[in-house]
């Protein structure tokens, strides 16, 4: 069987597990070595010396010099300094923090809060909730202004949803929906495929208000124009909210071992008519025509839709009907924005039509018509699907399409509220998450590193901030390793040109969160495969920060290059992106200084640096793809004693009163940059044992997950997102497949768990090699 390494793993979190929280009173009161205004007695001061040797090609972005196109890739500028490759040191402090981060087991100082979401099902069984059902029902959105001037939503209904009976016996809607419809509207699938498709196609989308050219106000001027008129068949109500199925409605039949079911979806037109408008109609005439409005979805320019569209909606909406109108609650609304504006966000930036797509017609932004705001802003007469609460008394849901997006929710104090990465973390440990006005404890990495709250406290008082007691430099260039070989040229000498060819790399495509089956475990229990809509804060845990696997042989010379595509649509230039990497075994130095650190602190940086003698670090773009792997090798440390060099006998006293050397030569290779450091004298410092203060401590869970994840060890399993097998897979444009067929199974509904599903198997101390991901089967 066909193995995977997925390109990231994680290293988990714990709650609680340390044993260097400072209290937050204690940063404003006493905070000992935690300090800028003082040097603290006993604390260490100085600076170390950093070898980075790539090992694999890197990349680290400066500026897009041009933007992707249908055709052609963006291009990206590598960073440099005084035209010669370059570290930012920004980068390297970032990858040395996140290892600290993990290391301390402290909180995440960067974690996204955009909501977890997931495609709806199309399943429609007694398993599944409601909420995640299909919505087949369609309303009209209304705006009134309540007596405080505030802006409130109401919803028309205007359609029927999908209505379940038995063959032969009266259909009743939904007891959600009884009470809603003063006539049985059903709507009308109009056109097909190949029409919908065509320039001429020009119906338009429904709306209470358009903007007259040249005006910001909007008028009521042209409504008329966008009545349709078309012949169906009357009909009523059979019953109280029952309907009796004909030869003119469209249904369908399914049939199951016990029974058979109908499914009412729409009506038909009489002898396949086509929509006309209501004003072209003679009035003598119109008795024959159901007045009604058209919702357009629209395919002509917007390639990105799929081509297997086979219809727009006609809703009928005839005269001298009462409507209802129900309220849609403020946080229905939300849950509607929250959704709509994570898919704009999501969209590229350039593209003529964001997501979400929304019918043909609408103002995506009534408010700002001359701005980058893509975001989208529901507007009288806005035509939206939806799913009233349990009592039919309110709106529950609103959607821009029938299967659209679920958020994975959890109620709080009687509230239903979205879940974020940051809900998840917290839920395991509320110091765990980017520091705010609720956290109570500053956290080891923060304390060395630095934050900045997110709020002002409840007192609004100015946020809490601490600067960092660590300072990067960047990495400059000194030579390239001959290929085999230890010795490395220097640039003085003529170094050999550091960049490879201008490559092409593939399509980052990656699941994002929450994908369960790799961000997620069970808080107990054997693991098992996690399904989106099941995802909840009471049954289930983040895996932990996500760091990025080395590739191996067996991934092949060249795993990060695009490969051109048979079909020319099919190379998605504009998910790619061209770069000039820096070659291998080039060689960089850089230093850290750092003030008033305490022997944990010290030993804490030292192992970020290098966990373990086979660590390496991952830098730069690409690192899912087989870019970036790095050896840090701090070479050289000189303590400097701060209680000395501000006394008298310390002003003509050498900078520096400690040091220690990774090897006798060492110095002798480091860059004129170091002289100060290369003449240093004084007794040798015991590095190990200030690095045997922090890992003496570590959580053994924390510190397997690291050293197996960091560690090049050429497994024997080809390190990428895992693939199907049959089907034309394509295993740079086609990595979805996988996670379908998982959700699949072995052909069991989703609402079951079924042990065919896997999922990413969370590391401990007792894990000896990284897991991987079986090959599943594809059934076109």
């Amino acid at each position: 069987m066909t193995e995977y390494r997925n390109p990231y793993h994680f290293v988990p979190v714990k709650r609680g597990s340390r044993v260097d929280d400072l209290p937050r009173k204690q940063l404003t009161g006493e905070s000992k070595h935690v300090t800028h205004d003082r040097y603290y007695p006993g604390a260490y001061s100085g600076r170390i010396i950093c070898r980075l040797t790539t090992e694999t090609p890197i990349f680290v972005g400066a500026k897009r010099i041009e933007i992707a196109t249908e055709h052609k890739p963006a291009k990206v500028t590598p960073f440099e300094l005084d035209n010669k490759p370059a570290v930012p040191g920004s980068t390297l402090r970032g990858l040395v923090s996140s290892i600290a981060e993990a290391a301390s087991n402290s909180a995440l100082r960067v974690l996204d809060d955009a909501p977890f979401s997931y495609r709806k099902t199309m399943e429609r069984g007694k398993g599944v909730q409601p909420k995640d059902k299909p919505l087949s029902a369609i309303g009209m959105i209304l705006v009134r202004t309540d007596t405080q001037g505030k802006e409130q939503f109401l919803l028309r209904p205007l359609t029927l949803p999908t209505v379940e009976g038995g063959p032969g016996k009266p259909l009743r809607l939904p007891p959600e929906f009884r009470g809603l419809y003063p006539v049985p509207n059903l709507k009308v699938y109009v056109g097909d495929k190949d029409s919908i498709q065509k320039l001429d196609y020009g119906y338009q989308t429904f709306s209470l208000w358009k903007y007259d050219q040249g005006s910001d106000a909007p008028s009521a001027a042209g409504q008329e124009d966008q009545f349709y008129g078309l012949k169906l068949h009357r009909r009523s109500w059979h019953g109280r909210d029952e309907l009796l199925v004909d030869d003119h409605m469209h249904s369908k039949e399914i049939r199951t071992r016990d029974r058979g079911l109908i499914f009412l979806l729409a009506q038909r037109t009489k002898a396949k008519a086509e929509p006309k408008r209501w004003k072209d109609i003679p009035e003598d005439q119109r008795g024959e025509y159901t007045r009604g409005i058209l919702r357009v979805l629209g395919c002509t320019g917007r390639e990105d839709i799929p081509d297997t569209k086979r219809h727009e909606i006609f809703i009928p909406y005839p005269e001298d009907v009462r409507w209802k109108e129900v309220p849609i609650p403020p946080s229905v609304i939300e849950r509607f924005y929250d959704l709509a504006d994570q898919r704009t966000e999501a969209s590229d930036e350039d593209a003529e039509w964001p997501w979400p797509y929304e019918p043909k017609g609408t103002l995506r932004n009534l408010e700002a018509k001359e701005t980058k705001d893509r975001r989208l802003g529901l507007k009288e007469g806005d035509l939206l699907y939806f799913r009233p609460t349990d009592d039919g008394k309110a709106v529950a849901e609103i959607s821009l399409s029938s299967i659209w997006r679920g958020r994975v929710e959890y109620e709080s104090n009687g509230e239903v509220r979205r879940t974020t990465a940051r809900t998840f973390f917290e839920h395991v440990d509320p110091e765990l998450v980017p520091f705010d006005s609720i956290r109570t404890v500053i956290t080891l990495a923060e304390q060395l590193f630095g934050f900045v709250a997110e709020d002002r406290a409840n007192d609004e008082e100015a946020a809490l901030a601490l600067a960092g007691r660590v300072y990067f430099s960047n990495g400059l260039l000194q030579g390239i390793k001959q290929e085999a070989s230890e010795e490395w040229e220097p640039h003085e000498r003529g170094l050999n040109e550091p960049y490879l060819p201008a490559v092409t790399l593939r399509v980052l495509d990656s699941p994002k969160p929450p994908c369960p089956p790799l961000y997620f475990k069970l808080q107990r229990g054997e693991n098992q495969h996690i399904a989106k809509r099941r995802l909840n804060l009471n049954e289930h845990h983040p895996q932990g920060r996500k760091f990025y696997l080395h590739h191996g042989e067996q991934d092949g010379p060249e795993p990060w290059r695009s490969k051109p595509q048979r079909h020319p649509k099919d190379n998605r230039f504009k998910q790619k992106v061209e770069v000039t990497p820096i070659k291998p075994r080039a060689v960089f130095y850089f230093h850290v200084d750092f003030d008033n650190l305490s022997p944990r602190e010290l030993g804490l940086l030292v192992y970020a640096l290098k966990p373990t003698t086979e660590f390496r670090h991952k830098i730069g773009m690409g690192k899912p793809i087989g870019l970036g792997a790095v050896n840090i090798e701090p070479v050289g440390l000189c303590r400097v004693n701060r209680e000395l060099r501000y006394r008298t006998s310390g002003l003509f006293a050498q900078r520096y009163c400690e040091r220690w050397i990774a090897a006798p030569t060492e110095p002798d290779s480091w860059p004129d940059t170091y002289l100060t450091e290369k003449n240093a004298e004084g007794p040798t410092l015991d590095l190990s044992e200030i690095r045997e203060s922090f890992t003496g401590t570590m959580d053994r869970d924390i510190k397997k997950a690291l050293e197996l994840i960091g560690a090049p060890d050429a497994p024997a399993a080809r390190v990428h997102t895992p693939l199907v097998i049959g089907g034309e897979a394509d295993d740079e444009l086609e990595t979805f497949r996988w996670f379908v067929a998982n959700d699949l199974g072995s052909g069991r509904k989703e609402t079951r768990i079924d042990p065919a599903r896997r999922c990413l198997k969370p590391l401990n101390e007792n894990t000896t090699r990284l897991p991987t991901l079986p090959a599943l089967k594809w059934n076109d």
